[in-house]
C-alpha cells in the first residue's frame, strides 16, 4: 500500500514564494544604486550647467571700495595674478577664500572681505593698515624708512595719507629684522606701542605729542621727545622703563597733574627712579 507524500498547505507556500531569495535582493540592490548614482550625476550636471557653468553669472564688473589709487592697484594686480578678469572668469567659479587669503599676503592690507554680486558682479572691500610710527634705521646701515601699524606690523613707507605727523622710532638696533608684512616682536618696539595705546585711553594722553622715542634696550628704557602741549614744554623729555609700561604711566600722570595744578611746566622727567625727577 503506497504511502502518500505530505503535503504543504496552500498559505505556508504562497507565503515562501513572496521571500526573495539571494539572486533577487543582489539585483534589487543594484538596481537601487544605479538608480542614485544615475539621480546624483543628474543633480551635479545641473549644477554644473546651470551655476557654475553658467555663462549668464559672467564676471563683468570688478567694483573694489577703495579710494586711493595705489591700494585699488594693488587690489587690482593680486586679482589678475588670480586669475580674475573681467569678461574670463564665471563669479560661481571664483575660489574666494584663497583670493582673499591672497590679498591679506600684502602687508598694507589689514582685512578684505570679498562678495558675488549676481548676475555679474565681484565687490572687493579691503582695509588698510593704519601707521602709528615712522621706523628711522642709521644712516650707515642704507635702509629706507618703514611704517608701523599699532599691532607691531611693518608696513611699506609708500601708505596713503599724511605720515609727515607720526612720531619717529630712532636707535633701532637691529634693522635686518624688520620685513614689510611681518610683525615685529622686538622689546622696546612693543613697549613703546603700549604707551600709544594707554595714551589714546588716558585724559592726561593728549598732552603726550611724540616728535619721536629712542629705545635704549640695553638699559631698559625708552626716551620720548614731546611737542608743547599741556604742562610740556617744546622738546620736553619723558623717560619710562620697558617693563610695566601702564603702571609707569599712572606714576607720571601723578607729576604731571601736580605740575598742572600748580602752573608749572616740565622739560625733563624720569619715571625709571623711584622718586620721579623733574625739570620745569
Amino acid at each position: 500500500m503506497r504511502k502518500s507524500s505530505p503535503t504543504i498547505p496552500s498559505n505556508l507556500a504562497s507565503d515562501a514564494s513572496r521571500f526573495p531569495s539571494p539572486l533577487r535582493l543582489l539585483l534589487g540592490l543594484v538596481l537601487c544604486c544605479g538608480f542614485l548614482s544615475l539621480l546624483i550625476y543628474a543633480w551635479r550636471a545641473s549644477i554644473r550647467n546651470l551655476y557654475r557653468q553658467n555663462r549668464s553669472f559672467e564676471l563683468q564688473k570688478i567694483d573694489i571700495a577703495v579710494e586711493n589709487e595705489l591700494l585699488r592697484r594693488s587690489v587690482e594686480s593680486t586679482l589678475a595674478v588670480c586669475g580674475i578678469q573681467p569678461y574670463e572668469t564665471l563669479l560661481p567659479e571664483m575660489d574666494l577664500k584663497n583670493l582673499r587669503q591672497t590679498l591679506l599676503e600684502n602687508p598694507r592690507f589689514a582685512d578684505a572681505k570679498l562678495r558675488r554680486i549676481f548676475p555679474d558682479t565681484l565687490r572687493v572691500e579691503v582695509e588698510p593698515r593704519l601707521p602709528v610710527a615712522v621706523l628711522r634705521f642709521p644712516n650707515a646701515v642704507g635702509k629706507q624708512e618703514l611704517l608701523l601699524d599699532q599691532d607691531g606690523t611693518v608696513i611699506p613707507r609708500d601708505m596713503p595719507g599724511n605720515t609727515s605727523k607720526l612720531p619717529s622710532i630712532i636707535g633701532i638696533k637691529n634693522p635686518e629684522a624688520f620685513k614689510e608684512g611681518e610683525t615685529c616682536n622686538d622689546r622696546g618696539i612693543q613697549a613703546f606701542l603700549t604707551f600709544l595705546r594707554e595714551s589714546q585711553l588716558r585724559p592726561e594722553g593728549s598732552q603726550y605729542e611724540i616728535v619721536n622715542v629712542r629705545l635704549d634696550e640695553k638699559n631698559e628704557r625708552m626716551f620720548l621727545t614731546l611737542e608743547a602741549s599741556g604742562v610740556f614744554k617744546s622738546g620736553a623729555q619723558v623717560v619710562l622703563p620697558l617693563e610695566n609700561v601702564p603702571q609707569e604711566m599712572d606714576r607720571l600722570n601723578v607729576v604731571v597733574e601736580l605740575r598742572s595744578e600748580a602752573n608749572e611746566t616740565i622739560s625733563y622727567i624720569n619715571a625709571t627712579y623711584q622718586n620721579i625727577p623733574v625739570k620745569p
